[in-house]
């Protein structure tokens, strides 16, 4: 590559070329070099995956004994190889920093596609798994000032509403025939004077998919832990949620938190729909966020490999807007209306920052490398109401409003 530009600018002063064609050589060089570092970078990213594929491949030959080493086994490995891209990403920074998003989004789409696969959640290793149905019902007089709580170890953890007055989970379960027991339920249901908590009463050996049913009231608290496995949530009313997973999505639908929602998982993305809260903190990692219809007074959204795109939020009861990633996109689609002001701090590395509205600004450094804004709307005193934002992000633009 060096030899070449020595080459161009020989010919430049020889006069075999002109200086418009020799600056179009050298663009092209550029454009070669950054094709070449890509596909570098693509390649080690390849290594990476059929290093984990085999990894995987190799525990399911080697053992049948237990589902979760085997899981814990591939998430090690596809952390290992997040931290790695995202590293490599960093590196090569400007050069390709939208291409790099672009790819990070198609692989962390690719497992996604995988985790919530039939064929990986039924993954088999067990010599005779089979099918059991397990359903748990309990009558309370005053559910209000319940606490909810359902632990899962690998599987599915869906919650719906319905009519009737008590609380109900239904397990459908897969294991080895020769270790259930029908006498003795895998679920068990713990019940004292303010919570209400439905987990399993062993440890490994089994999957499971759940489904809580609720009563439309409003409940003091309700929290979700599952070990490995998606959670959707719908149509619930409380004044606390609690949700946390990993290798699999978090999705919310139709819910209101009046005080605090708190949800995390990693190496998948969170969905959020028609959500009403006070404050939603929301977590991933290697995955991204996408909410539509929010209406909260605080929205603190973080996560890494992976864009965060808001749509129709309700400013006038908003208060703090948090977005953090990293190699990925933070887009709010959103226009402020016209009585709302903000005041704002935006920072990119190999990105850029729009803005759909008009700001007095007290800081604003644009060079190569680093982009970062720090202002408030203008006449912000005179406005009905104001918003504090913040937002934060590495290879990746930066567009609100």
């Amino acid at each position: 590559m060096k030899e070449e530009r020595l080459l161009i600018l020989k010919l430049l002063k020889e006069g075999k070329v002109t200086e418009e064609e020799a600056e179009k050589l050298l663009a092209a060089l550029e454009e070669k070099k950054a094709s070449t570092t890509f596909k570098t970078a693509k390649r080690k990213v390849d290594e990476s995956l059929g290093s984990a594929e085999e990894t995987f491949q190799h525990k399911r030959k080697a053992f049948k004994e237990d589902f979760e080493e085997s899981f814990e086994e591939l998430e090690d490995k596809f952390e290992d190889f997040g931290e790695d891209f995202s590293k490599k990403m960093n590196r090569l920074g400007s050069l390709i920093a939208h291409t790099s998003t672009s790819v990070a989004d198609k692989i962390l789409h690719s497992v996604e596609e995988a985790l919530e696969s039939q064929e990986f959640q039924q993954y088999d290793v067990f010599t005779k798994k089979e099918t059991f149905h397990e359903t748990l019902e309990v009558p309370i007089t005053d559910l209000t000032n319940y606490r909810v709580q359902v632990s899962s170890l690998n599987g599915k953890v869906k919650v719906e509403s319905w009519e009737k007055d008590c609380i109900k989970l239904k397990a459908k379960i897969q294991m080895n025939a020769e270790d259930y027991q029908e006498e003795r339920l895998i679920y068990e249901a713990h019940l004292d004077a303010e919570c209400l908590e439905f987990s399993p009463r062993i440890e490994k050996g089994f999957y499971s998919f759940l489904t809580l049913y609720l009563p439309k009231i409003l409940f003091d608290s309700l929290k979700v832990d599952n070990r490995n496995g998606s959670v959707f949530i719908e149509d619930f009313e409380g004044k606390h949620l609690e949700v946390h997973t990993q290798n699999g999505s978090i999705q919310l639908h139709r819910s209101s938190i009046q005080e605090l929602g708190k949800l995390k998982t990693k190496n998948s993305k969170i969905l959020l729909h028609r959500v009403h809260g006070g404050e939603l903190i929301v977590q991933t990692k290697n995955g991204k966020i996408l909410g539509d219809v929010l209406d909260a007074r605080i929205l603190d959204f973080k996560t890494s490999l992976g864009s965060i795109g808001l749509d129709e939020l309700a400013y006038h009861r908003m208060e703090q807007l948090h977005l953090q990633t990293t190699n990925g996109h933070l887009k709010v689609f959103d226009p402020l209306p016209d009585n709302c002001g903000i005041r704002i701090l935006a920072q990119t590395k190999n990105g850029v920052i729009e803005l759909g509205t008009d700001l007095e600004l007290i800081e604003n450094q644009q060079d190569r490398n680093n982009t970062r804004i720090n202002g408030r709307s203008k006449h912000l005193e005179e406005m009905a109401h104001s918003i504090d934002i913040q937002a934060y992000t590495t290879n990746g633009d930066i567009l609100l409003f």
